[in-house]
C-alpha cells in the first residue's frame, strides 16, 4: 500500500533519488542544506528502499469510491442486494437510485399488515419492518429485527414512504401480494378507529404512478370488495392470475358492495379465485364463471333460479380450458331447487343424497371433452376437462368434513323429508 507523509525532508530526499544521487551523496547534501543531523544516513537508505519498492509516493492515493467504480461492476453489485439493502442504497445518490431502478426486482412474497397501532411490511418472509404508533402525534418507532429507532413522522407516513420506495420500482415483480386488515390487537371499543388506516392506504395506492406486476393478490378484510377494489385496479391487468379472499373470523361475512369490481379488466383477466363466506347475490354469481379455477363459499343461496344455473352452464361450455368451478354455500340449497337443477341435467330424485354424489356429464360443442356437474345440499360443482382428481387422502378428508356437516343437520333434514313425504301422500290420496 502506498504511504504518504507531509515531512518536507522526505520531499527533498525523494528529489535526490529522482536525480539518481546515491544515498550517501543525498545524505551529505541534506546535511549541508539543513545544517543539522536530523536525518541520518539510515533514514535516507530506508526511504530510498521504499521508493525503489514503490511503496512511497508524494501523491496522496485516491480513496476508492463506489461511484467511481465501473458501471457494470456497480450494476452487478445491485443485482445481489436484498430488498432492505436496495431501499437504503436507493436513497444515497442519483447514480444508485438509477441503478436500483433499472435492475429487475423480484419479490416472492410481500405482506402488508394494516392495524390501528402499527403497519408492518414483510418481504420473502424475512425482511420485516414494523412502524409502531407512538403517543406523540408526529412520532413513531420503526422496528427491524432487534433494532429500533424513533422517527419524526406518523407511523402511517413513515410506513407508506418506505413502501413507496419498493412499489414505485419500475421493474418490480411480486409473486404474491398480501394485504391484511389486522383486528386481533384492537379492542372492540376502538374497532371503528381501525378504518382510519384503511383510507390512508387507499390514498397511498392511488398515488402510485406505475402499475404493479403481481401474480397473486390476497386480501383479508371484512369488506373485501371495498378493500380489494382500490388495490386490484392498480395492478397490471396482464400479470394478475390469482385472487384470494381470506376470512379473518370464521363467523364473518364478506360483504360485496362495489359490484363495479366485476367490470375491472384485472378481475376479468385473472384465471383463479379462492374466497370464503362471500355475501354475493346469486344474480351476480355469473361474474365468477370466467375463472379457470374457482373455489368459493357463498354465505347465502337465496334467490337461486334455474335460469341462472343454465346461464352458468352455457358459459362454462364455452371454456374447454376449465379446471373447476366449486361453489359451496353457507346455507342449504332448498330441496325444490336441488331437484329442479338436477332434473334440468336429466337426473331424477336426488334430493339430499348423503351417501354418493350424482354427476351429470355434458359434451363440449364439437368435442369429446366433457363438463361434469354435481348439485348437492351445499354444493354446486362444475369439473372441466383440465380437472385432475386430488389424492385419495384429500378426498377422504373432504368427505369426513362433509359428513360432519351432515350429522349436524341430520335431524332437521329428516323432519323436512317427513313433511314432504306426508304432502306427497296427501296429493296421491
Amino acid at each position: 500500500m502506498t504511504s504518504f507523509t507531509d515531512n518536507v525532508l522526505d520531499v527533498i530526499v525523494y528529489t535526490y533519488h529522482s536525480e539518481n544521487f546515491s544515498s550517501q551523496l543525498a545524505y551529505e547534501k541534506l546535511q549541508k542544506l539543513t545544517g543539522a543531523d536530523s536525518y541520518t544516513l539510515q533514514d535516507v537508505e530506508k526511504l530510498y528502499k521504499k521508493i525503489d519498492e514503490k511503496v512511497f509516493s508524494l501523491i496522496k492515493p485516491k480513496e476508492v469510491n463506489l461511484v467511481d467504480l465501473p458501471w457494470h461492476f456497480n450494476k452487478e453489485v445491485v443485482s445481489y442486494l436484498d430488498v432492505a439493502a436496495r431501499m437504503s442504497l436507493r436513497k444515497t445518490c442519483h447514480l444508485f437510485r438509477h441503478l436500483v431502478n433499472i435492475e429487475k426486482l423480484c419479490i416472492d412474497t410481500l405482506t402488508i399488515d394494516l392495524s390501528l397501532k402499527y403497519i408492518k411490511i414483510t418481504t420473502n418472509e424475512s425482511l420485516g419492518i414494523c412502524y409502531v404508533k407512538s403517543e406523540s402525534k408526529n412520532c413513531c418507532k420503526v422496528e427491524y429485527n432487534d433494532l429500533s429507532r424513533d422517527v419524526q413522522s406518523s407511523f402511517k407516513e413513515a410506513a407508506f414512504r418506505d413502501l413507496a420506495t419498493i412499489l414505485s420500482h419500475p421493474r418490480l415483480e411480486i409473486g404474491k401480494l398480501t394485504v391484511k386488515k389486522q383486528l386481533r390487537d384492537v379492542p372492540m371499543t376502538d374497532y371503528k378507529l381501525t378504518f382510519e388506516t384503511i383510507p390512508a392506504f387507499h390514498r397511498f395506492m392511488d398515488s402510485l404512478e406505475n402499475e404493479l406486476r403481481v401474480e397473486c393478490l390476497q386480501v383479508r378484510s371484512h369488506s373485501p370488495d371495498t378493500f380489494l377494489f382500490p388495490i386490484l385496479r392498480k395492478l397490471n391487468e396482464a400479470s394478475i392470475k390469482t385472487i384470494r379472499i381470506s376470512e379473518i373470523f370464521l363467523s364473518s361475512l364478506h360483504e360485496f358492495q362495489k359490484y363495479e369490481i366485476f367490470e375491472l379488466p384485472q378481475w376479468k383477466n385473472a384465471t383463479s379465485i379462492l374466497g370464503y363466506f362471500l355475501n354475493v347475490d346469486t344474480d351476480k354469481w355469473h361474474h365468477f364463471m370466467h375463472f379457470i379455477n374457482c373455489e368459493v363459499i357463498f354465505a347465502f343461496s337465496d334467490g337461486l333460479t334455474l335460469d341462472q344455473f343454465v346461464i352458468w352452464k352455457d358459459k362454462l361450455l364455452q371454456n374447454p380450458q376449465l379446471n373447476q368451478i366449486k361453489i359451496k354455500t353457507g346455507d342449504k340449497l332448498g330441496l325444490t331447487i336441488i331437484n329442479m337443477l338436477n332434473e334440468s341435467l336429466g337426473i331424477q330424485g336426488v334430493g339430499y343424497n348423503k351417501t354418493n354424489r350424482v354427476w351429470a356429464e355434458i359434451n363440449y360443442p364439437g368435442s369429446e371433452k366433457k363438463l361434469s356437474i354435481c348439485v348437492a345440499k351445499k354444493l354446486i360443482w362444475f369439473k372441466g376437462p383440465e380437472y385432475e382428481e386430488p389424492e385419495a387422502t384429500n378426498e377422504e378428508d373432504e368427505k369426513d368434513e362433509e359428513d360432519e356437516e351432515d350429522d349436524e343437520d341430520e335431524e332437521d333434514e329428516e323432519d323436512e323429508e317427513d313433511e314432504e313425504e306426508d304432502e306427497d301422500e296427501e296429493e296421491i290420496e
